[in-house]
């Protein structure tokens, strides 16, 4: 027995020893498994394995998502038994950490669980597409870079009409409240305030700006392909996924010679993230189109392409008229490339990206978030 275990352990090993499929001992798996899903682990014979597990830089934070879930802990058991025969441990563990964030639907603290069933098929599309790994890694990364961001922002300072009220929505607390945390004795009453709903909450007014529809034009034309769609996927996912935790209804239109898609999402899922980071066209680019459509759903436009197409003189003063009439903002990131004068023209903020990083990253969502 490397890791002690009790009678209940054992029901739930039972139940899922069986999908696991790997080279390792039984029992070095199944003290993986523990390792991942007990509360308290107490290590009773030393393992090489189970050392680089508890070793790596990536363990703590997954074994804080992974405790007392099983499917969470099967996931991370399977994906390590798996690989282990032909990657380091430090590279599994990064995959795993990308995996299971991306199961985490959102954002500002309410966490969102798969159908289990869906949930397994889900992960093994995942794990035979690398280009999709990578995308996910890209997604994970900047997502709680996008809410770490949006958690700073005091939503009033923005001008938006807003009240308080009494509530329980933690993503909508006053930060005298989050004081509270912070005191052992406060923060039992802060608990206790919380489930009588009693917590100080702002609320944003309905005629608001900040509560209107965003928009994001995704250029899928065929110089996009590759690093540049990863990057630039990963960005719209995360904004996204923001926005809905924020109750917004997000439009991503896909583009490039003409609209080819509009998905529609106030609730993002594993299912929108996979389909997303799957679908590309290829053609070739068009900038009136998408942005002609973007207009008819009335909130902020994300605008993100590597191309350098320009727009009739005629558009552009409707399309002008328009924003201007609704207080529409438009945000333009153009990737490798320099915006041409009809975006510089249309956008309240326009950039170019030239390193597809994190940092590249934190730049634009400082812009828009």
């Amino acid at each position: 027995m490397i890791v002690k275990y009790d009678k209940y352990d054992k029901l739930i090993w039972s139940k899922v020893k069986d999908k696991i499929v790997s080279n390792l001992p039984e029992e070095v798996e199944e003290a993986i498994f523990y390792l991942f899903y007990k509360y308290n682990v107490e290590i009773l014979e030393e393992n090489e394995v189970i050392e680089k597990i508890r070793k790596s830089r990536k363990f703590e934070y997954i074994k804080s998502l992974t405790t007392l879930d099983e499917d969470l802990s099967l996931l991370a058991t399977q994906h390590f038994c798996s690989n282990i025969d032909s990657k380091d441990v430090e590279e599994i563990m990064n995959e795993i950490e990308t995996l299971i964030s991306s199961t985490y639907g959102s954002g500002l603290g309410e966490k969102l669980f798969l159908n289990p069933k869906k949930k397994v098929e889900l992960y093994e599309k995942l794990l035979k597409n690398k280009k999709l790994l990578k995308l996910m890694e890209f997604f994970s990364r900047f997502n709680r870079l996008a809410i770490k961001k949006s958690r700073r922002k005091i939503k009033a300072i923005s001008g938006a009409k807003h009240s308080v009220k009494f509530g329980n929505k933690l993503n909508n607390l006053l930060t005298s409240e989050l004081k509270n945390l912070a005191d052992e004795y406060l923060y039992l009453d802060f608990l206790r305030r919380y489930a009588e709903s009693k917590l100080l909450n702002y609320e944003i007014l309905e005629d608001s700006k900040d509560i209107e529809n965003l928009t994001i034009c995704l250029d899928v034309s065929g110089s996009m392909r590759g690093a540049k769609e990863e990057w630039a996927k990963a960005i719209a996912l995360a904004l996204t996924n923001l926005a809905c935790s924020e109750e917004k209804k997000v439009n991503i239109i896909l583009f490039d010679d003409d609209v080819r898609e509009i998905i529609e999402i106030k609730k993002i899922t594993m299912n929108d993230i996979i389909y997303i980071s799957s679908v590309f066209y290829g053609g070739g680019t068009n900038f009136e189109k998408p942005l002609k459509k973007a207009l008819d759903y009335r909130g902020d436009i994300i605008f993100i392409t590597d191309g350098e197409a320009e727009v009739s003189t005629k558009f552009l003063r409707e399309f002008l008229e328009v924003k201007n009439k609704e207080s529409i903002k438009v945000f333009s990131f153009c990737i490798n490339t320099k915006p041409t004068l009809s975006l510089k023209n249309i956008s309240d903020v326009v950039m170019t990206i030239y390193e597809l990083n994190e940092k590249s990253a934190e730049t634009l969502l400082d812009k828009v978030i």
